[in-house]
């Protein structure tokens, strides 16, 4: 696991993602994770590093899930 200073503080045993990670397909267990904002923040990190392929917005919003 590996994540943004946001994701460190919940999930503590997360190492600290660089900027390559993001742009990383690992082949690998490794799970890079982002707690953003807003929706619009997930995606536009989504579409500037993604392979778009193995992607996934987490939310606590059934109706934001539903009209994404």
């Amino acid at each position: 696991m590996r994540g943004d200073e946001k994701t460190r503080k919940i999930l503590l045993y997360a190492k600290e993602a660089v900027e390559e990670d993001w742009s990383t397909e690992h082949l690998d267990l490794i799970l890079n994770v982002k707690v953003v904002d807003s929706l619009q923040q997930a995606i536009d990190h989504i579409n500037r590093y993604s392979s778009h392929h193995t992607d996934g917005i987490v939310t606590e919003s059934e109706e934001r899930g539903r009209n994404s």
